[in-house]
């Protein structure tokens, strides 16, 4: 704590100051006059903290998957504003963002045929369409190249606010794109 006093005036400076230090303070001031107390509410922003876990891959097929997680145990002060999910092909070692989120879960589905215009998809469910090598997502602004059948991926999700992204919360294993029944 940093205080700077000259006359009529101090000011109060919390140095690296945390969402810890959230709260309620008592300023007492004390001189010649008498003393005047006063309590003041300090609240601290910042990014959230990542989504709780696990995060949960089900409904898994050659083409596409769901993923659900909870919410961060703290949105930073700030309300979340989306989720960003992300996948990771194991044998590059690369993240590539797939799609946003408002709500804690997401439906990563494939469609073979048609065009379709981006434009927002109602959460939870997300969809993305394949033209030649790269998917459109819908309710999101950027193409992702699709999931491959055999293919290892990993998959993680951060929580966004006002103030950032989150750590990511990532799956424990990779899943492997397969129709279950093949």
């Amino acid at each position: 704590l940093k205080i700077d006093s000259e006359d009529y005036k101090t000011t109060f400076v919390l140095l690296k100051a945390k969402r810890a230090n959230t709260g309620v303070y008592k300023v007492t001031a004390k001189n010649t006059s008498g003393i005047d107390e006063v309590e003041v509410e300090i609240s601290v922003l910042s990014k959230p903290s990542k989504p709780k876990g696990p995060l949960k891959v089900s409904d898994v097929t050659s083409e596409g998957c769901k993923l659900k997680w909870d919410k961060p145990e703290d949105d930073g002060g700030e309300p979340i504003d989306h989720y960003v999910v992300e996948r990771m092909d194991t044998e590059t070692g690369r993240w590539v963002p797939v799609v946003t989120s408002k709500t804690p879960e997401a439906e990563l589905n494939i469609l073979y045929h048609g065009w379709f215009s981006p434009g927002i998809v109602p959460a939870p469910t997300c969809s993305v369409a394949l033209f030649t090598s790269d998917l459109a997502v819908f309710g999101a602004t950027t193409s992702v190249a699709g999931l491959n059948e055999g293919k290892e991926y990993q998959f993680r999700v951060k929580a966004v606010n006002a103030e950032g992204e989150s750590e990511p919360l990532e799956t424990e294993i990779p899943t492997l794109a397969k129709n279950p029944y093949s």
